[in-house]
């Protein structure tokens, strides 16, 4: 890839040490207007995606696995990669909330 964000998305899941975690990392057709890549963490109870634009457009969600209940959404825009890592720190703490943990968390 050849994109700051989408580039950064990937390192980021490659370098993902989190034996909790199942990592997907998938990169979007090259022959879009606005490129996108999104990985996909799967914990012990909460899985989730993380997506990102090549404009810096960011949308994260996480599910309870066992209810479906939505525990984490944000939709923002970034300025530039390093802007990611609160996101994606967030996001991975969230996927690998344990069932008590999960289920204290509001809806969002």
């Amino acid at each position: 890839m050849t994109d700051p964000f989408l580039d950064y998305l990937e390192r980021w899941t490659t370098s993902l040490q989190r034996p909790e975690l199942m990592v997907q990392f998938t990169a979007g057709p090259t022959d879009r207007p606005k490129r996108a890549a999104w990985a996909e963490l799967t914990g012990p109870n909460v899985t989730g995606g993380f997506s990102v634009w090549e404009s810096g457009e960011v949308e994260v969600e996480g599910f309870e696995v066992a209810t479906g209940r939505r525990i984490m959404v944000k939709s923002t825009k970034v300025g530039s990669p390093a802007e990611l890592d609160p996101l994606l720190e967030r996001f991975a703490e969230t996927c690998a909330l344990r069932r008590e943990a999960a289920a204290k968390l509001e809806s969002v």
